[in-house]
Protein backbone atom coordinates (compact mmCIF):
# COMPACT_ATOMS: atom_id res chain seq x y z
CA UNK A 1 0.00 0.00 0.00
CA UNK A 2 2.84 2.20 0.75
CA UNK A 3 3.88 2.03 -2.84
CA UNK A 4 0.65 2.87 -4.11
CA UNK A 5 0.99 6.42 -2.08
CA UNK A 6 4.40 7.05 -3.55
CA UNK A 7 3.20 6.38 -6.81
CA UNK A 8 0.09 8.52 -6.45
CA UNK A 9 2.06 11.89 -4.70
CA UNK A 10 4.66 11.62 -7.79
CA UNK A 11 2.05 11.33 -10.79
CA UNK A 12 0.37 14.61 -8.73
CA UNK A 13 3.32 15.90 -8.77
CA UNK A 14 3.89 15.07 -12.66
CA UNK A 15 0.55 16.36 -13.36
CA UNK A 16 1.32 19.53 -11.50
CA UNK A 17 4.29 20.53 -13.14
CA UNK A 18 2.55 21.12 -16.52
CA UNK A 19 0.52 23.86 -17.23
CA UNK A 20 -3.20 23.40 -17.15
CA UNK A 21 -4.56 23.76 -20.91
CA UNK A 22 -6.19 26.23 -22.38
CA UNK A 23 -9.95 25.39 -22.10
CA UNK A 24 -11.68 24.57 -25.03
CA UNK A 25 -15.53 23.73 -26.22
CA UNK A 26 -16.26 20.36 -26.76
CA UNK A 27 -16.51 19.89 -30.42
CA UNK A 28 -19.27 17.19 -30.17
CA UNK A 29 -20.15 13.76 -31.93
CA UNK A 30 -19.02 13.46 -35.62
CA UNK A 31 -21.74 12.55 -37.28
CA UNK A 32 -22.65 11.89 -41.14
CA UNK A 33 -25.41 12.37 -42.78
CA UNK A 34 -27.32 9.51 -44.44
CA UNK A 35 -30.18 9.24 -46.68
CA UNK A 36 -32.53 6.02 -46.34
CA UNK A 37 -35.38 6.62 -49.40
CA UNK A 38 -36.49 10.06 -48.00
CA UNK A 39 -35.84 9.90 -44.72
CA UNK A 40 -32.58 11.59 -43.38
CA UNK A 41 -30.50 10.48 -40.35
CA UNK A 42 -27.02 11.16 -38.98
CA UNK A 43 -25.02 8.44 -37.98
CA UNK A 44 -22.36 8.87 -35.56
CA UNK A 45 -19.31 8.10 -36.61
CA UNK A 46 -16.52 5.96 -34.37
CA UNK A 47 -13.26 6.28 -36.09
CA UNK A 48 -11.85 3.70 -33.75
CA UNK A 49 -8.79 5.48 -32.86
CA UNK A 50 -7.60 5.27 -29.34
CA UNK A 51 -4.28 6.18 -27.91
CA UNK A 52 -3.11 6.28 -24.10
CA UNK A 53 -0.56 9.59 -23.27
CA UNK A 54 1.47 9.41 -20.34
CA UNK A 55 4.06 12.00 -19.28
CA UNK A 56 7.57 10.91 -20.34
CA UNK A 57 9.04 11.58 -16.51
CA UNK A 58 5.67 9.04 -15.69
CA UNK A 59 7.13 6.38 -17.60
CA UNK A 60 10.45 6.30 -16.20
CA UNK A 61 9.45 6.25 -12.78
CA UNK A 62 7.54 2.89 -13.53
CA UNK A 63 10.63 1.48 -15.01
CA UNK A 64 8.92 1.37 -18.76
CA UNK A 65 10.79 0.74 -21.90
CA UNK A 66 12.48 4.19 -23.51
CA UNK A 67 10.41 5.21 -26.31
CA UNK A 68 11.17 4.26 -29.55
CA UNK A 69 12.83 7.44 -31.49
CA UNK A 70 10.80 7.91 -34.65
CA UNK A 71 8.68 10.33 -36.16
CA UNK A 72 7.23 12.91 -33.50
CA UNK A 73 3.76 12.83 -33.53
CA UNK A 74 1.67 15.19 -33.22
CA UNK A 75 -1.86 14.97 -30.99
CA UNK A 76 -4.88 16.83 -30.55
CA UNK A 77 -6.58 15.68 -27.53
CA UNK A 78 -10.44 16.02 -26.48
CA UNK A 79 -9.84 19.24 -25.08
CA UNK A 80 -8.37 20.31 -28.50
CA UNK A 81 -4.83 21.27 -26.84
CA UNK A 82 -2.26 19.54 -28.85
CA UNK A 83 0.63 17.56 -27.53
CA UNK A 84 3.96 16.32 -29.02
CA UNK A 85 4.51 12.54 -28.10
CA UNK A 86 8.41 11.76 -27.48
CA UNK A 87 7.97 8.23 -28.92
CA UNK A 88 5.96 5.14 -28.44
CA UNK A 89 6.38 2.52 -25.46
CA UNK A 90 4.63 -0.39 -26.98
CA UNK A 91 3.46 -3.91 -25.16
CA UNK A 92 3.98 -2.69 -21.59
CA UNK A 93 1.57 -5.80 -20.02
Amino acid sequence: AREEVCLAAEFIKVLEEKRTPEKKQDPGSLTITCYIGEVVVKALCDIGSSVNVMPLSLAKTFNLKEPTAGTVKELTLADQSIIHSKGDIEDIV
